[in-house]
C-alpha cells in the first residue's frame, strides 16, 4: 500500500519560497529605471542682436529714403568693425501709416518705416563696441540680445557623461536600499531631452558718452537621459 504524501504548507501563500540574493520569478520584470541629469556651464562664444532704425516722415518716399540712408551707413560701419557680410541679415522691413485723432477724426500724420538687421557677433567681448558703433551711425533700436555657442556638441557630450554618472549613482543607491545587486551594464539608455539656457536681454537706447557694457553670463547645457538596469 502506497503511503500518501501530504502537500507542503507554507506560512506565506504569496511567496512560498523565500527570496535569496537576486532571485526573481520573472527575469524580465527585474528592472529598475532611473533618470540621469547632467549640467555643464560655459561662457558663450557668440551672440545675436537685432539692430534697426525707425524713421517717420509725412511723405512715404522721404521716410523710405532716409531709412535706407541710415541703414546703409549702419551696415558700412558694421563691416568696418569686422562683422562679415554673411553675419548681417535683414530680419524685418515694415511700413505703417501713422495717424492722429483730432476732434474724434482719424487724420493721417505720415508714415513710419522700420528696417531691422539680425547681426551675429562672434566675439562677445566686442558686443558693446558694435552696439555703440551702430547707434553712432543712426541706429535707434537695439533688442533681442541672445548668447549662444557656435559648436555646443562637445559640451553636450560632457553633459551626457555627467547624466550617465548621475543615473549610475542613483541606481546604486536604490539597489543598496533594496538589498539587490544591479548589473553594471544598462539594458537601454534613452536621451530624454537637451536644453541650452541662453541669457537674453532687451536694450533701450539713450545718449551717453559711456561705452555700452554687455554682461555675457554663462550658458547652461543640460542633458537628461533615462537608463534601464536589471537586477
Amino acid at each position: 500500500m502506497l503511503n500518501s504524501i501530504e502537500p507542503t504548507r507554507f506560512e506565506n501563500p504569496i511567496y512560498p519560497i523565500p527570496l535569496k540574493n537576486n532571485a526573481c520569478f520573472d527575469p524580465y520584470a527585474c528592472k529598475m529605471k532611473v533618470e540621469g541629469k547632467g549640467v555643464v556651464k560655459v561662457l558663450p562664444d557668440m551672440l545675436t542682436v537685432v539692430i534697426g532704425t525707425t524713421v517717420e516722415n509725412a511723405q512715404l518716399t522721404e521716410a523710405q529714403n532716409e531709412n535706407a540712408r541710415i541703414m546703409n551707413q549702419v551696415v558700412d560701419a558694421l563691416l568696418d568693425a569686422g562683422i562679415p557680410q554673411e553675419d548681417i541679415q535683414t530680419q524685418t522691413y515694415s511700413v505703417f501709416p501713422q495717424y492722429d485723432y483730432i476732434d474724434g477724426r482719424q487724420v493721417l500724420r505720415g508714415y513710419s518705416v522700420t528696417h531691422s538687421l539680425l547681426v551675429t557677433i562672434r566675439d562677445p567681448e566686442k558686443a558693446g563696441e558694435i552696439i555703440d558703433t551702430s547707434v553712432q551711425n543712426g541706429a535707434n533700436e537695439i533688442s533681442q540680445l541672445m548668447f549662444s555657442l557656435e559648436d555646443p556638441s562637445r559640451y553636450y557630450n560632457e553633459a551626457l557623461d555627467r547624466a550617465l554618472e548621475d543615473a549610475h549613482h542613483k541606481v546604486l543607491s536604490l539597489a543598496a536600499k533594496m538589498g539587490v545587486a544591479v548589473s553594471p551594464r544598462p539594458v537601454s539608455i534613452v536621451e530624454e531631452r537637451y536644453s541650452q539656457a541662453s541669457p537674453t536681454g532687451v536694450m533701450g537706447i539713450r545718449s551717453s558718452d559711456a561705452m555700452t557694457n554687455i554682461q555675457t553670463g554663462q550658458l547652461e547645457i543640460t542633458a537628461t537621459i533615462s537608463v534601464l538596469y536589471t537586477y
